[in-house]
């Protein structure tokens, strides 16, 4: 029997380093390799032993230690400079935001970024991430800190975060949850000015749930989670957070009102006063209904006033490529948990419903994207092709809008570039390339690459591949231990991958769309790409899939079999329980980096934009990020930028396509040698990739497009609709409901004609003449246009043209004649129509109501 009650102490930090634990708790760590030595150097293998994570360091490290670096001039030295340079962080002005003219300083003063995500990866000492769309929500919120983009986080804290990835000695993944200490994060509870822990509530069903409120500092960013663990909720209320993407569609739907009707809640107990809200993908997308409860119950507006007031400043980015991947629940599970809600929105279960049902779609589901569509004003896609893509999946919401006007714009994403480098490339980079942290999205800076000598450049990059083959040596140890493989299988180890040969990497989720094992389709072929002793290859493999993915899981054991069969045993390994850390290692140990999503199922894609940094090169389908990064010189493309009906087909070519541009491209170029014996010309294309991918594909620069493109517009829109106690808000909304109810009578006709044989000169002015029926609309209140659009030989659509035409007179009561001229500036087929949209100065875009009409035929 145990007679003993246990008690923790904790090491004291002397005074004169006491900044430690401020400087623990910024995550500056994540991205300062100066930060890092701090703690590194007082115990190297303790600091490896809690993962990097200072907060657990701290806790750890032996009161000796810390006494020692206390009293040692050459620590106290180092500890000064990076204490000062963390202040000169905290305080500086002179921040891009800050220089930025189009806000005065009021508006500066008082602008502020709400940004909830599900997930965020800020580093693997906080595993509250699952994979892209939480590592760039943590980038996104390290480049805010960096740019000086005032912004709060707001997501929840999971107790077992996502899954720890083992796979057994069969290749089957296993999910193991642990239960982590939330005193060994960098959380800290939100106190009120009583020092009482802030907790918000909502109601659900079955009870009320309370949440507990954690605050994380990202040295000038906020992060506020939500953590439902604690004693004053039941057990069935505490799983809430438990676990990232874990259980079924009521988990899922409980998680994601907490995240919005509780982020909301928790903003406001913060003492927080957002002018901008963001929603990165669905899951948040409740956190316009709290916002709107709050106007209707607080103001006095109506549901559609308050509806006006609450999308003009909210922005909502969609990361889904095909319509199975947005979430969507069962309208009775919307009855059960929005019932309540609608009627305290005095609005009725028809109105509230339709605000999420997809018109031609199945209207017994309520999609969430649908949803966020109808809840605010700006709206993007996460690259070029992207944004085409959402355009063209989302057109039944503008229906009969033309959908390269519909308002549903881009911004491609990015990479936090400081997170992602290689410390052995920072220091050639600091030596080379002085300034270089201020000069990020500078593509003329980047051009000064070319003064770096090939030798050094190439020098530094083997370093890299030499450091990743150690971790991947010590990662199957471990792995290969655990699951009781011989002395001999562990010996094997030191044979797996060599330094010397060309390595090309593909680490990302297991989706069976993302097509890991295309490679795998002739094992003949890539046996002697592999086996060829003159030029051999080698391949890194990691990468998660959902534990409800068994078909995502089915394409990691196939791998993990082909890595322990000859011949392609030591030469294609699989990593398990890949994680920040793990992706670190391979974006800068690879030479190649490997895509093969089927096109154009890849919103952006972030891995490889990690890659160039590094040093390395770009080998992939011409899908999400790489349609707006590659140029012919900086890597290598998968196929044709064709997309298929037949996925067999589309997948043969594209496997024919790998293996003809590795043998007869890439595998030469890599092994070619230069009188100094060196890959000149693979060296060329490093170099281009690096001159060309590292200033557009970084966060920073993504942070000036978010806030030139849609922050500052939603801001400023927000504040206009706001103003003179929702003036503007309550006159639109009016106007809205009766424009929609007079639409029906509203008619444009036109006795203007040109056939199909008439020829007419580019430049020539083209007369026409329209007569609209507006019903009881004042035609102020709209907009006629002359519309063409161009054709090319190819009989596709290429580009359109935009002609106003100006009211002439009245002719009867609700008629009126309008002229105008179109002078097409471009030879081609055209086809032209005469429209009329509504018109309002109020409007956030053009097309904001979703109304047009076309010419009567």
């Amino acid at each position: 029997m145990n007679k003993f009650n246990s008690i923790s102490v904790v090491p004291h930090i002397p005074d004169r380093i006491k900044g430690l634990r401020e400087i623990a708790y910024s995550f500056w760590n994540a991205w300062n390799p100066e930060v890092r030595s701090l703690f590194e150097d007082m115990n190297p293998y303790l600091w490896e032993i809690v993962q990097r994570n200072p907060v657990r360091f701290l806790k750890h490290i032996s009161q000796k230690r810390l006494d020692k670096a206390a009293s040692s001039e050459e620590y106290l030295d180092k500890y000064d400079q990076v204490y000062q340079k963390f202040n000169q962080y905290i305080s500086d002005k002179k921040t891009y935001f800050y220089s930025n003219e189009v806000l005065d300083e009021n508006e500066k003063e008082n602008f502020l970024i709400a940004y909830f995500s599900a997930e965020f990866g800020l580093h693997e000492s906080l595993p509250i991430y699952s994979g892209g769309l939480g590592i760039l929500a943590g980038d996104h919120v390290k480049s805010a800190s960096d740019l000086g983009i005032p912004l709060l986080g707001v997501g929840l804290l999971y107790r077992n975060g996502y899954f720890q990835q083992k796979i057994n000695n069969q290749g089957w993944q296993e999910s193991d949850y642990p239960e982590y200490d939330f005193a060994d994060f960098s959380v800290v509870p939100i106190k009120n000015d009583q020092n009482e822990e802030i907790k918000i509530s909502v109601t659900l069903p079955d009870g009320n749930l309370v949440a507990k409120v954690w605050k994380v500092q990202i040295m000038r960013s906020t992060i506020l989670l939500l953590d439902t663990d604690i004693k004053e909720n039941p057990p069935k209320f505490r799983e809430i957070t438990s676990q990232l993407y874990g259980g079924g569609q009521e988990m899922r739907i409980k998680q994601e009102i907490l995240l919005g009707i509780g982020g909301v809640r928790a903003v406001r107990m913060a003492g927080y006063k957002p002018g901008v809200w963001h929603m990165n993908e669905g899951h948040s997308v409740f956190m316009a209904l709290e916002r709107i409860r709050e106007l209707v119950e607080g103001k006095s507006l109506t549901f559609f006033e308050a509806l006006e007031a609450v999308r003009a400043k909210t922005v909502f980015t969609t990361h889904t490529p095909v319509p199975a991947g947005n979430d969507a629940f069962p309208l009775h599970l919307m009855e059960k948990y929005f019932a309540h809600f609608w009627s305290r929105l005095s609005i009725s279960r028809k109105e509230f419903l339709e605000l999420g049902i997809e018109k031609d779609g199945d209207h017994n589901l309520f999609n969430l994207t649908v949803f966020a569509l109808n809840m605010t004003a700006w709206h993007n896609g996460v690259s070029k092709l992207h944004g085409e893509v959402s355009r063209a999946m989302w057109k039944n919401a503008w229906y009969d809008i033309p959908v390269q006007e519909i308002p549903i714009d881009h911004v491609t994403n990015g990479i936090h570039l400081e997170t992602w480098l290689n410390n052995d490339m920072r220091a050639m980079y600091d030596e080379y390339l002085q300034d270089w942290k201020f000069n990020i999205p500078n593509k003329d800076f980047w051009k000064k690459l070319e003064d770096i000598p090939d030798k050094v450049l190439w020098n530094v990059t083997n370093k890299m591949k030499k450091s990743m083959v150690e971790f991947i040596h010590q990662r199957i140890k471990l792995q290969r231990e655990r699951n009781g493989e011989t002395i001999e299988q562990l010996r094997e180890i030191e044979s797996i991958l060599d330094p010397d040969t060309l390595t090309i990497g593909f680490a990302r989720r297991f989706a069976t769309y993302k097509r890991a094992t295309l490679l795998l389709r002739n094992l003949d072929r890539l046996k002697n790409i592999i086996t060829n002793s003159e030029r051999p290859v080698q391949f890194v493999f990691a990468g998660k899939a959902h534990p409800a993915d068994k078909p995502g899981q089915e394409l990691i054991k196939r791998i993990y079999e082909i890595t322990r069969e000859e011949p392609f045993k030591d030469k294609i390994v699989f990593l398990e329980n890949y994680d920040m850390e793990v992706a670190r290692y391979l974006v800068s140990g690879v030479d190649i980096w490997l895509n093969t999503p089927r096109r154009p199922h890849e919103a952006s894609g972030t891995s490889g934009q990690k890659v160039p940094v590094n040093g390395g090169v770009n080998f992939s389908v011409l899908d999400g990020w790489w349609v707006e990064g590659y140029n012919g010189n900086n890597g290598w493309v998968i196929g044709d930028g064709r997309e298929y009906e037949n996925t067999n087909i589309q997948d043969t070519v594209d496997a024919v396509s790998f293996y003809d541009t590795l043998e007869k491209e890439i595998i030469p170029l890599y092994y070619e040698r230069n009188e100094e014996g060196l890959p000149g010309g693979f060296i060329k294309v490093m170099r281009h990739s690096m001159k060309t991918c590292i200033p557009e594909f970084n966060t920073h620069r993504m942070l000036i497009d978010y806030l030139n493109k849609l922050y500052i517009p939603a801001y400023q829109y927000g504040q206009l609709l706001k103003g003179d106690d929702y003036k503007n808000a309550k006159e639109l909304s009016s106007w809205k409901r009766k424009i929609r109810a007079e639409w029906e009578a509203v008619r444009i006709n036109t006795e203007t004609q040109y056939n199909q044989g008439d020829e007419i000169p580019v430049d020539m002015e083209i007369d026409f003449t329209a007569t609209l029926f507006a019903g009881d609309i004042d035609p102020e209140y709209l907009s006629v246009e002359l519309y063409f659009a161009r054709y090319n030989i190819h009989n596709e659509m290429e580009g359109y043209e935009i002609f106003p035409m100006e009211l002439e007179k009245q002719t009867l009561h609700n008629t009126y004649i309008y002229r105008g001229k179109a002078k097409l500036p471009e030879r081609g087929r055209y086809d032209y129509s005469i429209r009329v949209i509504p018109h309002n100065e109020l409007l956030a875009h053009k097309h904001d109501t979703a109304l047009i009409r076309w010419l009567d035929n």
